[in-house]
């Protein structure tokens, strides 16, 4: 449907084609290339030529572009181009992560502050619940696996790829996840001992590809305590070459020290619980020399009869394991296998297979199945018809963008009480109830008027509780039950918090309003003090408020953009040609109806008139971000991976390069760009890759010149994106949590206390309420207050687990436990002593550090150069009773047109203002004005009749002595 994989490469080029199973004609076209660009050169002009020989009636038809290939290509390039090596190539990044993990909770040098500090905590802010607004595909997160509880039907797990694995002991009523700072968040299976449900294996990555920032894996996990201990296995340590994503973890009935790791370097198998394991077999070598393994049972009547599957083989092992033959079973050529099994009939064997057949058939591999306990030629064809791969319900394959992804999703399940009743998955579920003969339709891909069969796309897991009957199905949506073998559906994925963000938007004028665009569930709204709902559905990417209630809500999904009013209804826009995917938007935070939309080969283009007409203000290929000043609406910046270009006159003239200006190191790999909302002279650049000292870069004349404040940022985690407070203080987002560097500091300082190790995707502050949110690619949306400074003394109690950092300027008192296991790295720093008392334990594995220094110390040193130099803050209009915009009394407008500038004022409210204009440190004025205006009036003043020389100036509007607005003016001439 809408996603092969994601962010994750494994060994440079090999995880990819695995992930994509790219046609034969291009695998050959791109096989053994590294570079990036080189592949995506192949990819696009493959797809370039498959458009031009696709029917016409297909042609621009958005649901066949959603579900194209190339679409998957473009977000596994999208994520990729800023984690490359210097030279283009391809990055592990799993690695890079995975060791910059290891690094920070080894050696707290890394982590250096020399500004107060604070001991805010993160908390979540949703999506929560599955609340519904309009937009087909709703959904939460992709839900790879559900596992269930030997003895109790209410206690179930939900591996998530992005967000770690969710337990419910109620059924699905309540969830919480039990790997939340486990250092990449991606789990594929969970194995559960029978004889002690809280001894757990978790593997992580994900094997068909997903992932997301570095989400692949970071090994095998075992908990001996139900998870609240976690330790890492042997298995991917530092004796094996490379890292490994799962496919499936199995623990042998009966031997709990004995466990099966499925993955696309092979099976692996322990006899010691984890200690050691062993490589027992590898699949057939694929094009991007992997050997992949898919999935692993076990005979229900005799464990030592192990079943394997890989790319269009089946294996049997009659001796627990230790060798594995393959099995001549089906004569068709398929791809990827799953197998199922069941206790009611263990002589049977279900193997179901793709690929697709052919164009316009209703046709695919197969299900096949064993009478003999999967005995070679003992398998017989039970179905190739309907189509069960593809997402029509009369299972016909009638579109060629429909795709084959039998190598993603795909999934078979037996009843455990009738061994004739079959579920399939694929893009939407099948059932049978004898064996396979007659397939019948159990889901549908886009929402139907009843909701009864209704389930997100993309099934990745069908499962039966062998407890209860109860059928499961796992989906990149979520997770559902059904109690009628199909027939009807529940959501049980309220309460996972597993969202993937890539972008998020908080209005300035209202605190309770946050905007949001997820991978393939759509865009999400939380319009109030309630939850999120879902406004529209495919790839929610960027978004943006205007500047009031009374203004429109901007989106881009895929390469559209989606428009709503403030209450999340749908409006009329018109979609500029030639967007790429995942334009970026942004709204004009002064004027309503001005928006600027940057889409690759489009350009950078602005309307004003609401999304309506579009004009091209900047030929450029601009598509990673979009900044406009809060307090100079006429100053816009934009980035592409390599440029960065401003425009002082709303996009009549532009300025740059500005990567290339002096002290900007350019490793075409730039992020994000993001100025002081009261100065925006004062801009921030972030960079991806994984150079020591080549991550934030500041400058305070606009982009003329740059500093490095990389600082002491560790080398192996990637930027993601900036913001910048009122005092010219700033926060970025990376791969491991958010950091902060205040406007007197030159490093930075870490901040995110009971933040989940995932990815920030993007952050947002509401400045009037003291609050900075974060978007995570795995875990929904978080919120804290500021940065703020240090508290006098910290007293540490209780069980502490996770990453912590707390610094206080004078004493540090701790009777705690630290614990959570290898996950656990707790930092504390004072500025006089550090006591641990009576009961302070540090559980084996876990990290403490504890260091002396000082915090509120006085001014520091400014050696990064940034400047403190910004004007008062106009203070927030956020009463309750009015929250329909951020500047109640009235505001200010600079105007730029071809050949004149003007200075515009919006009256709101009837009463006197005072216009004043000064040089931007607000020590000279140079025109004082006092006006009397109605409600609603418009005065506009020409820039020419006021006599100002060139240069910078500050205008404020005042009403009756307060002041209501400040924005900067710029005179060319």
């Amino acid at each position: 449907m809408k996603h092969i994989f994601l962010f994750g490469v494994f060994t440079v080029f090999a995880w990819f084609v695995s992930a994509q199973q790219a046609p034969k004609e291009l695998q050959l076209k791109i096989a053994g290339k590294k570079n990036l660009k080189a592949i995506m050169y192949e990819v696009e002009k493959y797809y370039k030529n498959q458009e031009a020989t696709k029917p016409l009636m297909l042609k621009g038809d958005k649901e066949t572009d959603f579900e194209s290939d190339l679409l998957h290509w473009k977000r596994w390039e999208y994520f990729n181009q800023t984690r490359l090596r210097s030279n283009g190539d391809l990055e592990d990044v799993v690695a890079k992560t995975y060791t910059a993990w290891e690094r920070t909770n080894s050696n707290n040098r890394n982590i250096i502050s020399q500004e107060s500090g604070t001991n805010a905590l993160w908390n979540f802010i949703g999506p929560f619940d599955l609340l519904y607004q309009g937009g087909l595909y709703r959904g939460h997160g992709k839900i790879d696996r559900v596992v269930f509880h030997p003895t109790d039907p209410f206690t179930f797990y939900a591996c998530s790829n992005n967000g770690g694995v969710w337990r419910t002991q109620d059924a699905g009523l309540t969830w919480t996840n039990i790997t939340f700072y486990f250092p990449i968040q991606s789990a594929s299976g969970l194995a559960i001992n029978p004889t002690n449900p809280n001894n757990l294996y978790v593997i992580t990555g994900d094997g068909k590809g997903g992932g997301a920032v570095a989400q692949n894996s970071c090994g095998i996990w075992v908990t001996y305590d139900g998870g609240f201990n976690w330790r890492k296995t042997s298995f991917n340590n530092n004796a094996q070459s490379r890292i490994f994503a799962g496919y499936k973890i199995m623990m042998m009935p009966g031997s709990p020290n004995i466990l099966f790791a499925a993955t696309r370097s092979g099976l692996y198998r322990t006899l010691d619980a984890g200690n050691t394991w062993s490589l027992v077999l590898n699949g057939p070598l694929l094009t991007d020399n992997s050997t992949p393994i898919y999935d692993v049972e076990f005979d229900p009547a005799n464990p030592a009869r192990v079943y394997a599957s890989g790319f269009g083989r089946f294996y049997m092992s009659i001796d627990n394991g230790a060798t594995f033959p393959a099995v001549q079973q089906t004569g068709l050529a398929l791809n990827r296998i799953e197998i199922g099994v069941s206790a009611a009939n263990a002589n049977y064997v279900y193997l179901f297979g793709g690929p697709y057949g052919a164009l316009n058939s209703n046709t695919f591999g197969g299900i096949f199945r064993s009478s003999s306990k999967g005995a070679a030629g003992s398998f017989s064809v039970r179905a190739n018809t309907p189509n069960v791969l593809c997402w029509n319900t009369n299972g016909f394959f009638a579109n060629a963008s429909d795709g084959d992804q039998s190598n993603y999703d795909l999934c078979i399940a037996v009843s455990p009480t009738n061994a004739e009743a079959i579920t399939t998955g694929g893009k939407i579920v099948w059932g049978s109830v004898n064996g396979g003969t007659n397939m019948v339709n159990r889901t549908v891909f886009n929402e139907d008027s009843g909701m009864v069969k209704y389930i997100h796309p993309d099934i990745q897991d069908v499962a039966y509780n062998p407890l209860n009957g109860h059928l499961f199905a796992c989906t990149d949506g979520g997770i559902y039950r059904s109690t009628d073998n199909g027939v009807s559906w529940g959501n049980l994925s309220n309460g996972i918090h597993a969202a993937t963000f890539y972008h998020m938007s908080a209005a300035p004028f209202d605190v309770n309003r946050v905007l949001g665009g997820t991978q393939d569930n759509g865009v999400k709204y939380k319009s109030g003090a309630g939850d999120f709902a879902h406004i529209t559905g495919a790839d929610g990417f960027d978004c943006s408020f205007g500047p009031s209630a009374a203004s429109s809500i901007y989106t881009t999904v895929n390469s559209s953009i989606v428009k709503f009013d403030i209450n999340g209804s749908s409006q009329a826009v018109s979609s500029p040609a030639n967007l790429s995917f995942f334009p970026v938007i942004a709204a004009d935070p002064v004027t309503n109806n001005i928006v600027y939309v940057a889409g690759g080969a489009a350009g950078v283009l602005r309307s004003a008139d609401g999304g309506a007409n579009w004009m091209q203000v900047l030929n450029q290929n601009i598509q990673q971000s979009i900044c406009i000043s809060a307090n100079n609406a006429s100053r816009v910046y934009v980035t592409s991976l390599n440029s960065i270009f401003r425009t002082d006159n709303s996009g009549a003239n532009w300025t740059g390069n500005l990567a290339g200006n002096a002290g900007f190191i350019n490793n075409g790999q730039i992020t994000d760009i993001n100025a002081c909302p009261t100065n925006s002279n004062f801009v921030y650049a972030t960079l991806g890759g994984y150079a020591a000292g080549q991550k934030v870069f500041y400058s305070g004349n606009a982009g003329a010149t740059w500093i490095n404040i990389s600082g002491t940022l560790p080398a192996n985690v990637k930027v993601n994106c900036v913001v910048v407070d009122q005092g010219n203080n700033a926060y970025i987002g990376t791969d491991m949590g958010v950091y902060y560097q205040a406007v007197s500091s030159n490093d930075w300082t870490p901040f995110y206390n009971d933040l989940p190790r995932v990815p920030v995707t993007d952050l947002a502050i509401t400045q009037a309420a003291s609050r900075i949110r974060a978007s995570t690619y795995g875990h929904g949306i978080w919120e804290t207050t500021l940065f703020t400074p240090c508290d006098a003394n910290l007293n540490l109690t209780g069980t502490v687990a996770g990453n912590k950092f707390y610094q206080v300027y004078n004493q540090v008192t701790s009777n705690a436990i630290i614990g959570g296991g290898s996950v656990t790295n707790v930092i504390t720093k004072a500025g006089a002593e550090i006591i641990l008392s009576d009961g302070f334990t540090v559980q084996e594995t876990n990290v403490y550090s504890g260091i002396l220094g000082a915090c509120e110390a006085g001014p520091v040193p400014q050696r990064a150069g940034k400047s403190a130099d910004v004007p008062a803050m106009v203070p927030a209009y956020v009463a309750p009773e009015n929250k329909q915009t951020l500047y109640p009394y009235g505001t200010i407008a600079i105007q730029n047109f071809k050949k004149s500038t003007s200075i515009t004022i919006d009256a709101l409210v009837p009463g006197n203002f005072t216009l004043i204009i000064s040089d931007q440190k607000v020590s000279h004025e140079f025109l004082k004005r006092d006006l009397r205006l109605t409600a609603a009036q418009n005065l506009e003043l020409p820039v020419a009749d006021l006599n100002l020389g060139k240069g910078n100036y500050l205008v404020q509007l005042y009403y009756n002595a307060e002041l209501a607005h400040t924005q900067e003016l710029i005179v060319a001439k």
